[in-house]
């Protein structure tokens, strides 16, 4: 037996530069700028350039008199920005390892075994490289505010985020004529826009105790806006029959299954009824299937509280 151990390398080498500015402590301005060279993107292209600008108005410095009428804090926040991100290593060149036909993953067993002879083989990897593969980008802007009211005693925050994600890059399944597994490529765009909101209270505060109650409250809403070539829809992977799907004007991930087989005739006093087989299960379409919903949480919401005693505190969530 051969040991096959794994090593890889890769460099990654930036450039950052970031500036602030106040103006009477109410309007403050953050500027980033960022260039990355990667040596896992292709030689001539393995430069990309990204940044990003923040802005914040603290509204209680700017009209000191709202605290007075309870608002002890008010600000309002906005920001643009770009992130980008380069591939793994080998998705634009291909590599080798050392071949072992004697047992594959697929749980075949060959006559052939390396080494034969002392003679080592080397066998190609089955994903074809990319030779004009671009980093993948991400574009993002958010609004928020900020606040805490009653002498502290209700804090809130508010966001509003719409991220979208070009040149994503995947292994693309291909056909197995072609002799590989899979492409290295860019794909398409992604969409993700949502809320985030935190609320605080604090009911009891007296010299010996003080006790909060917090709720957080998120939702996101992702689509698929772009796939490549033309493409409307693309199954990322498949387990028991159920397909985990990239379609064009819907979410992300979203599930597609057999249908369930159903009485047609229309006389049935059984019309619409499912169909079952001689065991009692439900009998699927061999031909036909149909979406049933996503990966993708309705909402997520989480709760947590703090009673302080002195010096003692007791929290849940």
């Amino acid at each position: 037996a051969v040991p096959d151990t794994y090593n890889e390398k890769r460099r990654l080498i930036g450039a950052f530069g970031q500036g602030e500015l106040g103006y009477k402590d109410f309007l403050f301005l953050n500027l980033s700028l960022r260039n990355d060279w990667s040596s896992t993107l292709p030689k001539g292209g393995n430069s990309f350039f990204y940044g990003g600008v923040n802005a914040s108005l603290l509204v209680t410095e700017l009209f000191p008199a709202l605290k007075e009428h309870k608002i002890d804090f008010l600000k309002v926040r906005g920001a643009i920005g770009q992130t980008g991100n380069d591939a793994s290593v080998y998705r634009t060149s291909t590599w080798y390892r050392i071949a072992d036909f004697g047992t594959t993953g697929t749980g075949n067993n060959y006559y052939t075994t390396l080494p034969f002879g002392g003679v080592l083989g080397m066998t190609s990897s089955n994903t074809i490289p990319s030779t004009d593969l671009k980093p993948e980008m991400t574009t993002e802007y958010e609004l928020g505010l900020s606040g805490n009211f009653f002498d502290n005693r209700l804090s809130v925050d508010f966001a509003y985020y719409n991220k979208q994600t070009k040149d994503q890059i995947i292994a693309a399944t291909l056909a197995p004529e072609t002799s590989y597994v899979s492409g290295t490529r860019n794909v398409g765009k992604i969409e993700n826009q949502g809320v985030e909101i935190m609320v605080n209270v604090t009911p009891v505060r007296t010299k010996d105790w003080e006790w909060n109650v917090g709720a957080t409250f998120s939702k996101n809403n992702s689509k698929v806006k772009e796939l490549w070539d033309g493409l409307d829809e693309y199954t990322y992977t498949t387990w028991r029959g159920v397909d985990y799907v990239l379609k064009v004007g819907g979410p992300v991930a979203q599930y597609r299954v057999p249908m369930a087989n159903r009485v047609t005739d229309k006389n049935s006093p059984y019309y619409g009824y499912t169909i079952v087989d001689n065991n009692g299960y439900q009998s699927d379409s061999q031909t036909e299937k149909e979406y049933i919903g996503s990966s993708e949480a309705d909402f997520t919401m989480g709760f947590n509280t703090t009673l302080k005693w002195k010096n003692f505190t007791f929290s849940a969530t």
